[in-house]
């Protein structure tokens, strides 16, 4: 991999092929027994998908809030996914695997439907979140985020003129 070429390509291909390795080789096989049945990686095996789900907007955050990853704060954000993976492994998957859960399991992802929306609404609304861009940028975009129209106007404007026509529906409509 270079910068020249982001997307890793045919090295992608190493690990899956890992992958595929070890789940043709079964549960009876020596490095299932002996080494993936190690009480540590059993533990990683589980919040496995918590983590994924949390690390990355952990390492996100500092970089749009425009603070320096540095290793004392990657660290942190490493324990931090950890714990928070753990217990979103904790309170969600026994009641994802039961029925009786289901009930609460989609009152919550509700909820956090609600969160997502009202989150998004409020950086729409505000012309996002000019630290998330690059030095160079920031200024172009907190400007234009208070100088340029927002989408929003457009919504606001009151319907008593009916609905906005295009200039090419008027065209088409106009007798010839």
């Amino acid at each position: 991999m270079s910068r020249a070429e982001p997307v890793q390509g045919w090295w992608a291909l190493i690990p899956v092929a890992g992958t595929f390795a070890l789940l043709a080789a079964g549960p009876t096989a020596w490095v299932s027994r002996c080494v993936l049945a190690q009480p540590v990686l059993r533990f990683y095996g589980a919040i496995s998908w918590p983590l994924f789900l949390w690390h990355w907007p952990l390492l996100s955050f500092p970089a749009v809030m425009g603070a320096p990853l540095t290793i004392e704060l990657r660290v942190i954000i490493l324990a931090a996914s950890v714990a928070l993976a753990t217990l979103t492994h904790l309170a969600f998957e026994p009641q994802a695997q039961s029925v009786a859960g289901w009930t609460r399991r989609s009152a919550g992802l509700a909820a956090c439907l609600v969160i997502t929306g009202l989150v998004g609404s409020v950086s729409f609304i505000a012309g996002g979140f000019p630290a998330s861009f690059p030095d160079g940028h920031r200024a172009s975009a907190s400007s234009n985020a208070r100088t340029a129209p927002s989408p929003m106007d457009e919504l606001r404007r009151p319907l008593a003129d009916g609905p906005p026509q295009a200039e090419a529906d008027v065209a088409l409509r106009a007798p010839r």
